[in-house]
């Protein structure tokens, strides 16, 4: 059966905001490309590739498994107090096929973690709700992470470089304030919502019962925060999950020779995290080069030899994610899944 134009109307702003963002992602994406190789003397690249330490760039890559570990591990606490019973295989595999969708993806726009929602729903047997509570906790704690990244900078780099970078980003105090937000909304909104709930007539009554089981699901994904040990070990692997992530960086500085410590890992961290929110070419070709070159050019890094490292980098960084989560979508029911669950989707959104 045919659908009609009227049907197809909602598609069409998504589908524009989608394509407009792809084509800035192939702009920008281009553009970085280009701003990376115009000047690169490629014999001094190889030279610096051959210099290359591989058993360094090995321990690297093992950084990049034992962080995928680590997020799954707190992932499966967010789901207190039933965490015991997720299993922390297929909240590893959501996050590997999350991570690798979201790499292939030039929109940028919460591909993966949309898929994570729809995954863990269905291999948990939970409402999406539920789940997009831990995410949303999961997120503050990133949040929390980067502005702890940002003080450490603050303390570490050399004056002349920290007056280089942007003003905003000298600024820490928005994840802090973002996960206290997230942290009182754990503590205070049950409490607050049965309060609401025995005044609910701001509500027509056939809005009032899908409302109310909305929001438990969503405060359920808040509950490993309201308990003291559970949210000191979500945030303890979160601050694990920040050194795993600076040491990938750090490894790789030392394959290569460079006279920089944690501080110049640190700063291609955040640099990475701060730029991977613009759109890109699919694989984040080109803007995870020229973000990784420009981090090393503030530091004194010669850009043929920067070169060599963004090029290490993204193999080592990337990688794994694209295979792992390659072989996880060919070896389980993920497509099937996906179709369904797109397909529940537009025909929710049509309704």
């Amino acid at each position: 059966m045919k659908q009609s134009p009227a049907a197809r109307q909602p598609e069409r702003p998504a589908l524009l905001r989608f394509t407009l963002r792809g084509l800035a992602g192939v702009l920008l994406g281009s553009a970085a490309l280009w701003l990376v190789l115009r000047d690169v003397q490629w014999g001094a690249v190889r030279d610096a590739l051959a210099a290359v330490d591989a058993g360094l760039c090995a321990l690297a890559v093992l950084s990049i498994f034992a962080t995928l570990s680590l997020l799954a591990l707190r992932w499966q606490l967010l789901f207190y107090p039933a965490h015991r019973e997720r299993s922390w295989r297929a909240l590893l595999a959501g996050i590997v096929v999350s991570q690798m969708l979201n790499i292939l993806s030039p929109v940028r726009l919460f591909v993966g973690e949309v898929v994570r929602v729809y995954a863990a729903g269905h291999s948990e047997g939970l409402s999406k709700l539920r789940v997009l509570g831990t995410l949303a906790a999961e997120k503050a704690a990133d949040l929390a992470a980067f502005s702890i990244s940002l003080l450490l900078l603050a303390g570490t780099l050399p004056p002349p470089v920290m007056g280089l970078l942007p003003a905003w980003l000298r600024r820490a105090g928005l994840g802090v304030v973002v996960f206290a937000l997230v942290v009182t909304a754990a503590v205070a909104g049950p409490p607050i919502w049965r309060w609401l709930e025995s005044r609910a007539f701001f509500l027509p009554q056939r809005w009032a019962s899908w409302v109310g089981e909305s929001v438990h699901a969503a405060l359920a994904g808040l509950a490993a925060l309201r308990h003291t040990g559970m949210a000191l070990a979500v945030a303890g692997v979160s601050l694990l999950v920040l050194a795993l992530s600076m040491s990938t960086n750090y490894l790789l500085l030392k394959a290569f020779g460079f006279p920089l410590g944690w501080s110049a890992a640190l700063l291609i961290l955040v640099w990475h995290q701060v730029g991977d929110a613009l759109p890109a070419l699919p694989a984040k070709l080109g803007m995870h080069q020229l973000l990784t070159v420009s981090a090393l050019s503030l530091l004194g890094i010669n850009w043929d030899a920067a070169t060599g490292y963004a090029i290490v980098l993204y193999v080592v960084a990337l990688g794994p994610k694209l295979l792992a989560g390659g072989v996880i979508l060919a070896t389980g029911n993920w497509v099937p899944l996906l179709r369904a669950e797109y397909a529940s989707a537009r025909a929710a959104l049509r309704a």
